[in-house]
């Protein structure tokens, strides 16, 4: 926290999925825009941190990734839908700070952008059809006057700034201390290309049965983060074992797990490897389950052996 001003890494990976997982467990899932569902949980613990978090309503975990401010709406489902800011560099901070105007608990260490997650903030979402700054759109159930206790309206801050009032690096006083982060983005993240380069690189490895979640093979349970529950002796699962099978089940849906990779024991592995330069500018046609005519925007295809 003492280094390079800006948001902590997480919070950029997590602006740019474009929405909330917080765990393997889709049943909660949300994008920035949509209202939250009811019963709603306020995040506790660690900030959102599944990075690699894949959901069914999306294509990609980079569903909003940095572009121009008006291609917001360039998008092949509604649900990736975003205000012209929040597509640009410009874009709102994902967290909302708490009621002391600062990001982190009460009494943080600093209540700068890399607190943000943690005490009383809160996710930013903004109200759809409506004004997002009026202070009038409150989240529903609240009575119109306040935000909701575990969900705040968009809040306004940006996500590559800064918010400190050490003397020498005032925010509140200068601009330019505001948005230093901003400057050293040139070598690190673009807006102005949908052209992806892509490396994939194919192992092969040797499967084994996964351990067996019923006779808790291992403490698997327990190393997946449940408490026990839902086994032969105590058949009934908590809410924290639920959340632990369906990690475990995504990490293990085939019943299988990796053991050694092929040819490691003698220093003959092989793998093969691919190059691939994707141009998401080219319109093209995505459907789940279906293979349409997204070949068009693969313009670079290299076999590596």
């Amino acid at each position: 926290q003492l280094g390079q001003p800006g948001p902590a890494f997480r919070d950029v990976e997590l602006s740019r999925r474009g929405y909330f997982q917080f765990n393997a467990d889709v049943a909660w899932t949300n994008k920035f825009g949509d209202l939250p569902p009811q019963p709603v949980e306020k995040l506790t613990g660690n900030p959102d941190t599944l990075c690699f978090g894949l959901n069914k309503d999306f294509p990609s975990f980079f569903s909003n990734p940095f572009r121009s401010a008006d291609a917001g709406d360039l998008v092949p489902l509604d649900k990736m839908m975003q205000y012209g800011v929040d597509a640009s560099l410009l874009r709102v901070h994902p967290y909302a700070r708490g009621s002391d105007l600062k990001w982190g608990p009460s009494s943080p260490n600093f209540g700068d952008a890399r607190d943000a997650g943690f005490g009383d903030d809160v996710l930013s979402i903004r109200l759809q059809k409506q004004d997002p700054n009026n202070p009038a759109n409150a989240i529903p159930g609240t009575g119109g006057a306040i935000p909701d206790v575990n969900f705040a309206r968009r809040d306004i801050f940006p996500l590559f700034s800064e918010l400190r009032n050490d003397p020498a690096i005032d925010t509140t006083r200068n601009p330019y201390m505001m948005y230093q982060p901003m400057t050293r983005l040139g070598n690190l993240v673009s807006e102005h290309s949908g052209v992806f380069a892509v490396w994939v690189t194919v192992g092969y490895f040797e499967v084994e049965p996964a351990p067996d979640w019923n006779a808790n093979t291992n403490n698997v349970q327990q190393r997946f983060g449940g408490s026990g529950a839902g086994t032969a002796a105590n058949p009934t699962p908590d809410a924290q074992s639920v959340a632990a099978r369906a990690l475990y089940d995504r990490v293990y849906p085939e019943g299988y797990a990796l053991a050694q990779e092929v040819g490691s024991d003698t220093g003959n592995t092989k793998r093969q490897r691919g190059f691939y330069i994707i141009d998401r500018t080219i319109p093209v046609g995505f459907k789940p389950g279906e293979d349409l005519n997204d070949d068009r925007a693969i313009k670079v295809r290299r076999r590596i052996e």
